[in-house]
Parts: structure tokens; sequence; C-alpha cells
């Protein structure tokens, strides 16, 4: 089942090729969406795909918290379900 996913991270993720290791990981999970800077340092994104494909996202991704290189630093990260498929054709930074 095809699920969207809506997340937002904060700390230092401007500027320090965050999103670009958010699409790496995104595809090779063949999901959709998109990653881009707010203009309050933090970065949204959106992702759509197979629940199992997802999960598996969010788990690299908060098992990447201390592995990011510096200066990549997370303070938060929240995850939100919506039950809007948007259905993206690919994932965009």
């Amino acid at each position: 089942m095809k699920k969207h996913f809506t997340i937002k991270v904060s700390g230092h993720v401007q500027g320090v090729n965050f999103r670009a290791t958010i699409k790496k990981t995104a595809a090779n999970l063949n999901l959709t969406g998109y990653a881009k800077n707010e203009s309050d340092g933090s970065v949204t994104i959106e992702v759509e795909g197979r629940e199992e494909s997802i999960n598996c996202f969010l788990d690299q991704f908060k098992g990447q918290f201390k592995k990011f290189p510096t200066p990549i630093k997370i303070n938060e990260f929240k995850v939100q379900e919506n039950q809007i498929i948007k259905n993206y054709l690919s994932f965009e930074t």
C-alpha cells in the first residue's frame, strides 16, 4: 500500500549536502517526493512509496543521525503521516 509522509528536520542541515544524501537514500528505495530548504533553516521532506520502503527509509535516516559527516547536525526530526497521496514521479531536491 502506498503511503505519504512529511518529515521536518532542523539543525545544521542547509548548505551541507543533506538533501543530496536524502535524495540518494530515497532513490535507492524507489521512493518519490522532494526535500527542500525552508527559510527557518530547516529542511522539509515529503516522501511517498510502499509502506515497507518508507519504514526502511525512516529507519536508515534515523540510524544515520550520529553517522552523518560533519558539519551535518540534526537537532530535531518530526514525522507525520498524511492521508493524501500526491503521486510524485521522482524524488527532487
